[in-house]
C-alpha cells in the first residue's frame, strides 16, 4: 500500500501568530485548499487581539527627539527654515506619535494705526509642512489640517490649540501648552506658545497600523519641520496674521529672544505594569497608515463646477478638503460662497455618491448639518470632509470603529476614478497673494506596510 502524507496538525490563531514569517507561510501552503482561508482568518483575529493588548497594556513613554545634526533639545525657528529631528531609539521601541512645541517671539509693527488679526490657521500656520520619513515619506501634510482631523475623530472633540472645555485647570499647564489669546496688538516680543500632537496610528488608539520602528536596529524615523516663510499675509493657510487697516504693517521675529521648535516622541517598548515580561507586537501583513496631501484643485472661476480626482489609489479612511476662496483671511471660505458640492465615481459627475447645492433641490447646508449632527459641533468654514470612515454610521462616534472607507485600490475591487466637485459663487475680490484652491489631505492604509531601512 502506498504511503499517504499525514495531514498537517491544525493550529489555532495564537500558535500561527507566534511563528516566524517563513514558517507561517509554509504552514499555510501545507494546508488543503479548503482550510487555508479559515486558518488565515484565525491568524488575523489572533494578531488583532495581540496588538490590541499591546496598545492597551504597555506603558506610553516620552523622549526628546534630538536634532538630526548638531546638539541640544530644540532648534531655532527661522522663516523658511527646514528643521530635521530624529526619533529617539530604544530597545524594541515603536514610535506612536510626536508632540511639536513652538515657542515663538514676534514684533508687530505699530506703523500708522496698523491693525492686525489672526488668519483662519492662526498658530498652526507657523509651520508650513511636516514630513515623517521612514524608508520614504510616510507623512506629508500641512499642520492646519490637524485641527479638523482631531475634531472629526469623535463627538465633541477638541481642536488645536487644545483648551479645557470644562472642569479644573491651572495657569501653569495653560501657559505650557498654549499662550491663550493669540496676540494681535502692536508691540514687541509677543509670545506664541503652542503644543500639538501628531499620532502615527491615526485610525484608532488601539490600532498598531502606523507605528514606526525606532529600535535602533535600522535607521530611525525622521521628522522634518518646515517653518513658515512669511508670517504676515492674506492666505489663511500660509500666514498667521493679516492686515486689517492702517499702514506700515510688519510681523517679524523678535531679535532679542530666540524662537524655538522642540519635538517630543511618544513611544512604546513593550514595557507593562502587569508583568515583568515585555508584551509583543506584530506589524506583519497589516499594512501601515500614511497621511499625505493630494493634488490641489486650482484654476477656479466663479459660477462653474470644477472637479478634481483623488489621485492616490488607496483605501482612504479620512479625506478632508480645505476650500480657500481668497475672499477673506479670517476664514478659509465662507459657506455662503459655496453653491455646490459632490463626490462622484468618475469625472462626468453623473454617477454620484451624493450631491448637494445648485440643481439638486438640496442646500449645501444639508451636508454640513450632517457633520454637526455627527460631531456635535461645526468645523471651520471652508473645511469640507468627504470621507470619515472611523466615525461614520457609528452609534458612538468616539469609538472610532466605523468601516465606511473609500476604497480606491483597484487590486481590492475599489473605485479608481473618484472625483469631488465644487462650485463657488464669487471670486471677484480675491485678496493679494492668495490663489483660490481646494487642498486635500488623505489618511489611508498602504497594504505594502513598512520596509525596514538599513
Amino acid at each position: 500500500m502506498a504511503n499517504q502524507m499525514a495531514a498537517p496538525t491544525a493550529l489555532n490563531g495564537a500558535q500561527i501568530a507566534a511563528m516566524s514569517p517563513s514558517a507561517r507561510a509554509q504552514y499555510f501552503a501545507s494546508l488543503p485548499q479548503g482550510q487555508q482561508a479559515a486558518a488565515q482568518a484565525a491568524y488575523q483575529q489572533a494578531l488583532y487581539s495581540l496588538n490590541r493588548d499591546y496598545m492597551k497594556k504597555t506603558v506610553r513613554k516620552k523622549a526628546i527627539c534630538p536634532p538630526s545634526s548638531g546638539s541640544g533639545l530644540t532648534q531655532a525657528f527661522g522663516l523658511g527654515s527646514n528643521l530635521s529631528f530624529n526619533a529617539p531609539t530604544a530597545n524594541n521601541a515603536f514610535l506612536e506619535g510626536f508632540y511639536v512645541n513652538l515657542n515663538i517671539h514676534v514684533d508687530l509693527a505699530a506703523g500708522t494705526s496698523a491693525v492686525y488679526a489672526a488668519t483662519a490657521s492662526r498658530e498652526l500656520a507657523l509651520v508650513n509642512e511636516i514630513d515623517v520619513l521612514y524608508n520614504g515619506t510616510q507623512f506629508k501634510f500641512k499642520p492646519y489640517i490637524l485641527k479638523p482631523l482631531r475634531q472629526i475623530m469623535g463627538y465633541g472633540q477638541l481642536g488645536w490649540p487644545g483648551t479645557v472645555l470644562y472642569g479644573g485647570h491651572n495657569s501653569e499647564t495653560d501657559n505650557y501648552l498654549t499662550q491663550g489669546t493669540f496676540p494681535v496688538t502692536t508691540g514687541t516680543n509677543k509670545v506664541i506658545t503652542m503644543q500639538f500632537y501628531v499620532p502615527c496610528n491615526l485610525l484608532h488608539p488601539q490600532d498598531v497600523r502606523g507605528l514606526l520602528p525606532i529600535d535602533g536596529a535600522s535607521t530611525t524615523a525622521q521628522i522634518n519641520i518646515q517653518c513658515a516663510s512669511q508670517l504676515l499675509g492674506n492666505d489663511p493657510v500660509l500666514n498667521s496674521w493679516y492686515a486689517v487697516s492702517g499702514s506700515g504693517h510688519a510681523v517679524t521675529l523678535n531679535a532679542s529672544n530666540a524662537s524655538t521648535v522642540q519635538v517630543i516622541a511618544a513611544y512604546r517598548d513593550g514595557s507593562t505594569m502587569s508583568s515583568t515580561s515585555s508584551l509583543p507586537v506584530n506589524l506583519g501583513g497589516l499594512g501601515t497608515v500614511q497621511f499625505q496631501q493630494d493634488v490641489s484643485l486650482t484654476g477656479l472661476t466663479a459660477g462653474q463646477i470644477y472637479r478634481q480626482k483623488i489621485t492616490l489609489l488607496e483605501q482612504h479612511y479620512y479625506v478632508i478638503h480645505c476650500v480657500v476662496d481668497g475672499q477673506q483671511a479670517a476664514n478659509y471660505a465662507t459657506e455662503g460662497n459655496i453653491t455646490y458640492l459632490d463626490l462622484t465615481t468618475d469625472s462626468t459627475g453623473s454617477n454620484a455618491f451624493w450631491k448637494v447645492g445648485t440643481g439638486t433641490n438640496l442646500s449645501i447646508q444639508e451636508w454640513f448639518n450632517d457633520i454637526r449632527s455627527m460631531l456635535g459641533q461645526d468645523l471651520d468654514e471652508g473645511i469640507w470632509p468627504t470621507v470619515f470612515a472611523p466615525v461614520q454610521n457609528e452609534a458612538d462616534e468616539s469609538n472610532l470603529n466605523g468601516s465606511a472607507i473609500l476604497n480606491c485600490d483597484p487590486s481590492r475591487g475599489g473605485w479608481t476614478d473618484v472625483h469631488y466637485g465644487i462650485q463657488l459663487s464669487s471670486l471677484a475680490s480675491t485678496l493679494s497673494g492668495v490663489t483660490p484652491r481646494v487642498e486635500t489631505h488623505l489618511v489611508y492604509v498602504n497594504p505594502q506596510g513598512l520596509v525596514a531601512t538599513a
